[in-house]
């Protein structure tokens, strides 16, 4: 008897396969082979902090699928639901902290671009009579200082080219005229596209900053970044007000310069 799964030539009266063990007998079903790449991956997937895990769960499904069909092996449904329950486990396990690190480096990234916009939008300032970019233009202003669009992008973003918005009070004005410029806010996360323009009536908290706030990436008018959380002051977005309130110890955190 010629097993069908491997070839091997067994005698005409043997009950399994000498060379892979199969099931000779009529209407035996064939070895469930899903079973094996789903613990196979099931076990890489912690051996690879989850990233096998997906493959897992498909592989699982399918191997407890086919193992229902033969009611007679319920070792394999055993086997299939372990295997399920591995990888579904490590998932759970390890997407949060995939997605806290996500948001992390979406953070750093939003502070490294805010600087740089800031420090290009002080560059043009610089050559022009030490006047900010005026409101309407300012992406399109900073461009040559900047060089790529790269910068204008959070990761966090969802809107065309830029995801920044030009403080609209500093449009054109003086760097000499700002009142303290370590509290004024020139460029911030909001609702934003290329060289939009605003108050904090735009402002969008994107950025997660704990378990019960959000926060904005905002540049200010000296070049520095700050992580703003909610109910932000309108006076740093006034240019002019004098005895702007300090910002809270809250709204800058360690990584913050």
């Amino acid at each position: 008897m010629r097993c069908p799964s491997c070839g091997k030539v067994n005698d005409s009266d043997a009950a399994r396969c000498v060379n892979c063990g199969r099931d000779l007998r009529a209407g035996a079903p064939a070895r469930n082979w899903w079973l094996v790449v789903a613990l196979a991956a099931a076990l890489g997937g912690v051996l690879t902090l989850g990233f096998l895990s997906p493959l897992g769960v498909l592989f699982g499904l399918i191997a407890l699928i086919a193992s229902l069909r033969h009611p007679s092996r319920r070792f394999d449904r055993a086997l299939a639901t372990v295997a399920l329950a591995i990888s579904v486990g490590t998932l759970a396990l390890v997407v949060p902290v995939y997605l806290r690190t996500w948001a992390k480096a979406s953070h750093e990234n939003c502070l490294c671009s805010i600087e740089q916009l800031t420090l290009s939008s002080m560059m043009y300032a610089q050559e022009n009579d030490g006047c900010y970019p005026l409101a309407h233009n300012w992406c399109d202003a900073t461009f040559p200082y900047s060089k790529t669009e790269a910068v204008y992008d959070c990761w966090s973003g969802r809107y065309p080219r830029s995801d920044y918005v030009y403080n609209q009070a500093m449009s054109g004005m003086r760097a000499d005229e700002v009142v303290s410029p370590d509290r004024t806010v020139l460029i911030f996360d909001g609702v934003a596209g290329w060289n939009a323009s605003g108050g904090i009536e735009r402002v969008e908290y994107r950025h997660p900053y704990d378990s019960h706030l959000r926060c904005a990436v905002a540049g200010m008018a000296n070049g520095s970044r700050r992580s703003l959380v909610q109910d932000a002051s309108p006076e740093w977005w006034d240019p002019l007000a004098p005895d702007k309130p300090a910002l809270p110890p809250a709204a800058v955190p360690s990584d913050d310069r």
